[in-house]
């Protein structure tokens, strides 16, 4: 890291490709690029991904733990919590704080026990539905429910 310069890591994500279409994705971007300058830091990699705040296998993410781990930044910025994780920020950032990273997150929405349980309910929803439709392609659904109906009722499945 450069000494005397605050260099951040941006990021930002969107959940879909019809968000990043519509702009959102850029926009995210160019707030947190704005945030940094008004903060005087330098920004040395803007970081993105179309993904769920779930999913575990985020590029942009990841790229943004080896930077960590390469002492590439000194601040992660990004625009929300759930926009770096949906759940496990804390653990998140505890990761980051152990390579002397620090996480900065511009909008700290305060919400009610119930708002973020709904949010939270809905997230997880979300997230295992897409996996079950995303195999709905005959052979392989098939074959998944007849081996889960299998397990349930060892005695035999009707074909």
């Amino acid at each position: 890291m450069l000494r005397g310069i605050r260099v951040v890591s941006s990021y930002a994500r969107v959940s879909t490709k019809k968000q990043q279409e519509a702009g959102h994705w850029d926009r995210q971007l160019g707030r947190l690029t704005a945030f940094a300058a008004e903060q005087r830091w330098t920004v040395v990699a803007a970081l993105a991904d179309v993904a769920s705040g779930l999913n575990e296998k985020r590029r942009g993410l990841h790229r943004l733990l080896d930077r960590a781990q390469q002492h590439q930044a000194g601040i992660v910025a990004g625009e929300y919590q759930d926009r770096l994780a949906r759940f496990g920020f804390t653990y998140l950032e505890s990761y980051l704080h152990a390579f002397g990273v620090r996480v900065v997150v511009m909008e700290h929405t305060v919400k009610d026990d119930q708002q973020e349980l709904m949010e939270d309910l809905i997230a997880i929803t979300t997230s295992f539905s897409a996996r079950i439709y995303g195999k709905r392609g005959g052979k392989k659904m098939g074959a998944t429910v007849r081996q889960a109906m299998a397990t349930l009722a060892p005695e035999g499945v009707p074909e």
